[in-house]
């Protein structure tokens, strides 16, 4: 079964939402390509062979609109969407190491967004722009870190799995406290604001 893409959610949610449907994500190192221990993303991500299996019944047309419209890369050449898939989906490294976006940044979200998108939809995802800012257009209000030493609530440490199932469920893996009472905002300190990642999204030529 094929899973629906939202409008504005990032690959990186799309593949945890793919293999969490799937029952493939029991253990941290499950999400190994897509988002790790400590909670950082790569522009690109990357699966396994055995993960990347899951996505390979799903059409073309569909997997070049997941790379096009829901990574920093906001198209690509056809002939470079083989190297692409078989990079995302597959781990293969590509013949032209640019293909691959630079960058990397910590997976964050808007416990507002996660919250209207339950109530909507039933399900909650990372949206795509949270990866180039750390406020929320749509709320103006700061973005929390999937992934913090403690939780708000009960003072817990989590493993980025329970870190990411927390988050977009709105409660704690750890004592249960609900509506994101484990969420902790981010917060940088001035002085070290220019040394915060953020992933910068590249635009090329329409695909052709």
């Amino acid at each position: 079964m094929q899973i629906s893409i939202f409008q504005d959610e990032s690959i990186h949610s799309y593949l945890i939402r793919v293999l969490s449907c799937q029952g493939k994500l029991l253990r941290p190192s499950d999400l190994y390509g897509l988002v790790s221990l400590s909670g950082v993303v790569n522009a690109a991500p990357k699966l396994d062979s055995e993960h990347g299996k899951l996505l390979s019944s799903y059409s073309s047309t569909f997997i070049e609109k997941l790379l096009c419209e829901h990574t920093p890369l906001n198209s690509m050449h056809s002939s470079e969407l083989i190297e692409a898939k078989d990079y995302v989906l597959f781990g293969k490294r590509p013949l032209r190491e640019e293909l691959i976006p630079n960058g990397r940044t910590q997976l964050r979200y808007c416990r507002k967004c996660f919250a209207e998108q339950t109530f909507e939809h039933g399900v909650s995802w990372f949206r795509l722009d949270w990866l180039f800012s750390i406020r929320c257009v749509l709320h103006q209000e700061v973005l929390s870190h999937v992934f913090s030493h403690s939780t708000s609530c009960c003072s817990a440490s989590m493993n980025i799995l329970d870190s990411v199932l927390s988050a977009t469920s709105g409660r704690c893996r750890k004592c249960g406290g609900d509506f994101w009472k484990h969420e902790k905002s981010l917060y940088i300190n001035p002085d070290y604001r220019q040394n915060y990642l953020l992933i910068k999204q590249i635009y090329r030529p329409a695909l052709l």
